[in-house]
């Protein structure tokens, strides 16, 4: 969906909704008593007159609403220039990024004075830049659900991450060819051919004892699901968990 869409989705959303619970709240209080439901036409004119004295509360929750989802909607998530993937200035940081940066407009100034130039007004940006200033320590600057996974051409580093209440999930795999995989959901690493099907039976078993699959297991022995509030650094081959 292109944004034109997607506003429209949001303009004609609550209306329905609207409509469809009033229509719901006729109902209820026809079932209680409180409405006639003979069908005649005194009956009708008095539920018309109880739901206009409901509509000015009406019209005010509906402005609330679309105030709150317009500017959620324009200023968080930027789509009009926070694009994926996401590169600095030279090209040499990239990031994929599922989520949201709470704090990053409080991010921005600190960023820009240690020289960095944002082309965009996303949170997305702010990673990249976050990560040229402060490496890994960069997320214990970010407030927020999220989980993406940044390369650093210069360094030869990729760099996943996934937030502390492991809000967003990642999912990831070490490939026979050497290859690394990773997605927010095992599916996505089930479209590559050359991911092992095989079952861990210790998944299985976790399984039947909790009825899911704990971190850092699923349910294929050679794919695995980031840890809430863990990071995966690889550089030449080389990977280890903070």
């Amino acid at each position: 969906w292109n944004n034109n869409l997607k506003s429209l989705a949001l303009l004609l959303g609550f209306p329905v909704l609207l409509l469809a619970l009033v229509y719901a709240w006729v109902l209820l209080m026809m079932g209680m008593g409180y409405l006639p439901s003979d069908g005649g036409q005194g009956d009708f004119a008095a539920a018309g007159s109880m739901l206009l004295g409901y509509a000015p509360l009406a019209l005010a929750a509906a402005a609330i609403w679309f105030v709150i989802a317009y500017f959620s909607y324009q200023t968080i998530i930027d789509l009009s220039t926070g694009q994926q993937p996401l590169f600095n200035e030279d090209g040499s940081v990239v990031v994929v990024f599922n989520g949201e940066i709470y704090n990053f407009q409080e991010l921005v100034p600190e960023l820009e004075a240690l020289g960095h130039t944002f082309r965009t007004h996303s949170d997305t940006e702010v990673i990249v830049h976050a990560w040229e200033a402060w490496g890994e320590a960069c997320v214990a600057r970010f407030r927020g659900m999220f989980a993406f996974a940044l390369w650093d051409r210069n360094a030869e580093t990729l760099f996943v991450v996934r937030d502390r209440f492991g809000v967003k999930p990642l999912y990831y795999a070490f490939l026979d060819s050497g290859e690394f995989i990773f997605g927010s959901e095992l599916k996505s690493l089930m479209a590559h051919p050359g991911l092992s099907r095989d079952i861990d039976p210790l998944a299985v078993e976790e399984y039947f004892a909790y009825g899911y699959v704990p971190e850092p297991r699923t349910i294929f022995k050679r794919a695995y699901k980031l840890p809430p509030g863990f990071t995966l650094t690889l550089k030449r081959g080389q990977a280890r968990a903070l």
